[in-house]
C-alpha cells in the first residue's frame, strides 16, 4: 500500500493504485471512506487558497456542507475549478490528486464522470508550462482508470494526442498508438471519430519529421474515405502521394491506388494532381525507363513536388531491378546494366545493395556473370499474387502430405504412425 502525503497541510489521502501492464487498465483501491477523501481533498485546497490567512475555513466548509448534502459531484467539480492552485504544488503531490479525484469521480458512474472529464481536459492542458511533462502523464493515468466510460476515454484520447504533439512528447504518442485501433473498435467508433483520430496522429507525427510514421497513419486516414464519400481534400492524397515516393525506404505502394482520395486525383482539375497520380504509378509498378519519360514530359514537376531526383532515380532503379527479380530465377549482369542504365562493372554494387535493404535474396555468380535469385520484393501484391501463393500452398501442403505418407509405410511396423495436417 502507498500513501499520498501533503506535507505541511496534515492531510493523507490513502489508497494503491493497480496498473495492469497488459490491458493497460488502472484500478485504485482507496482506504478512507468516499466522504473523507473528498473531505481530505477539500482541506488540502482550501489550505492552498488560504496560505497566510489561517483561520480562514471558507471554502472547506463549503464543501463540508455539499458532503452532508450528498452532493460528492459538486465537490468535485468546485476542486476541479481550483486546480491550478494543485498544479503549482510538488508534482508528486499533483498527481496524487488527481489520482484520488478521478478514482472518486468513478463511483459516482459513467455518465456522470464523463460531465467533469472536459474540465479536467482543460486544467491539465490549458498552460504548458515545466510540468507539462507530468500534465500528459496524469491524463493518460486518467485515460487508463476510465475504462469503462468510451466517450470518455475518447475525448482523453483526443487530447492526449493533441497535447502531446504541443509539448512533442511524442514518446507517450508512439506508445499509444499500438492500442488506437483496437480501443477504437472496441468503443465502436464512428468513421468521423475514428478518421479525427487518424488526423490527429498523422499530423503530430508529421509535426514531428517521422515520416515513415506519418506516412502510415495518413493512409489509415485516407482509408477512412470509402464509397460516395467526398468530403477528402485533393491536395492531402497528393500530398500522400509524394511523401511515398519520397521516404527512401517503401519500395511497396500499391496499396495507395486503392484509396478512394488517391483514385480521384485522376479527375482533378488540377493538372499537377494528375501528374501525380502517373508518377505514383510508375513508382508501383513502372521501370526507370518510364520515370525518365516523365520527367522529360514535366521537367519542373520535380522541383514544384519537393521530390529530389538523385533520390527518385536511386528508388526506381531498385524498384526496376525487384520487378527484374520477380521474374527471373537468373538475371544476367548485362540485363541488369541495360535496365538500370548502369555500368555493367556497378551491377554487383547495386545488387549488394538491393540485398541490405532486402530488396533481394539473391546470390552474385561471378563466373556466369548472373546473379540467382531466391526470393525478390513483390511490388504490387493483388489477386493474381494471392491464387500464386495459394497455388504454392497447396502444392506444398500436398508433397508433406505424400511425404508423410511414405513415413508411416515405413514405420507402422513400429507401431508409430505420423498424424497428418
Amino acid at each position: 500500500m502507498e500513501t499520498n502525503t501533503f506535507p505541511g497541510f496534515c492531510i493523507e489521502i490513502k489508497g494503491i493504485l493497480l496498473l495492469d501492464k497488459d490491458s493497460k487498465m488502472a484500478t485504485y483501491i482507496d482506504v478512507l471512506t468516499e466522504e473523507e477523501q473528498v473531505l481530505e481533498l477539500a482541506r488540502l485546497v482550501n489550505n492552498l487558497k488560504t496560505k497566510g490567512k489561517e483561520g480562514d475555513e471558507t471554502f472547506y466548509e463549503e464543501c463540508a456542507k455539499l458532503v452532508d448534502e450528498n452532493k460528492n459531484y459538486e465537490v468535485l467539480d468546485k476542486l476541479m475549478d481550483e486546480s491550478k492552485l494543485v498544479l503549482t504544488d510538488d508534482a508528486e503531490h499533483v498527481e496524487g490528486f488527481f489520482l484520488v479525484v478521478i478514482a472518486l469521480l468513478k463511483k459516482l458512474g459513467p455518465d456522470t464522470s464523463a460531465k467533469l472529464v472536459p474540465k479536467i481536459i482543460t486544467a491539465l492542458t490549458g498552460t504548458k508550462d515545466d510540468k507539462s511533462s507530468l500534465r500528459l502523464k496524469i491524463l493518460n493515468n486518467t485515460y487508463n482508470m476510465m475504462e469503462n466510460i468510451p466517450t470518455a476515454r475518447y475525448e482523453l484520447l483526443s487530447n492526449i494526442i493533441r497535447f502531446a504533439g504541443e509539448i512533442h512528447n511524442t514518446q507517450l504518442l508512439r506508445a499509444l498508438t499500438k492500442d488506437i485501433e483496437s480501443f477504437l473498435k472496441e468503443i465502436n467508433a464512428s468513421v468521423e471519430q475514428t478518421r479525427k483520430i487518424y488526423k490527429s496522429v498523422r499530423d503530430v507525427l508529421k509535426s514531428e519529421n517521422l515520416s515513415t510514421a506519418t506516412h502510415e497513419w495518413n493512409v489509415k486516414y485516407l482509408s477512412t474515405f470509402q464509397g460516395k464519400d467526398t468530403s477528402f481534400s485533393l491536395d492531402e492524397a497528393a500530398e500522400a502521394a509524394i511523401q511515398a515516393i519520397k521516404i527512401a525506404t517503401l519500395y511497396q505502394l500499391d496499396n495507395l491506388l486503392e484509396l478512394l482520395p488517391i483514385q480521384a486525383l485522376a479527375d482533378s482539375k488540377n493538372a499537377q494532381h494528375a501528374k501525380t497520380l502517373k508518377l505514383l504509378k510508375i513508382f508501383v509498378g513502372e521501370n526507370l525507363e518510364s520515370y525518365k519519360s516523365f520527367i522529360n514530359e514535366n521537367p519542373d514537376f520535380l522541383k514544384t513536388s519537393g521530390l529530389n531526383h538523385d533520390d527518385c532515380m536511386k528508388k526506381i532503379r531498385f524498384l526496376s531491378l525487384a520487378t527484374l527479380g520477380a521474374s527471373h530465377q537468373e538475371v544476367p549482369y548485362s540485363l541488369i546494366a541495360t535496365t538500370l542504365q548502369i555500368d555493367e562493372s556497378d551491377v554487383e554494387m547495386w545488387v549488394i545493395n538491393a540485398i541490405s535493404e532486402d530488396i533481394l535474396v539473391a546470390k552474385m555468380d561471378q563466373l556466369k556473370r548472373v546473379v540467382v535469385v531466391s526470393r525478390s520484393l513483390q511490388r504490387v501484391f493483388n489477386k493474381t499474387q494471392w491464387k500464386q501463393l495459394n497455388e504454392s500452398l497447396t502444392h506444398w501442403k500436398t508433397n508433406i502430405r505424400s511425404l508423410l505418407n511414405s513415413l508411416n509405410e515405413t514405420k507402422q511396423q513400429h507401431g508409430f504412425v505420423i498424424s497428418q495436417p
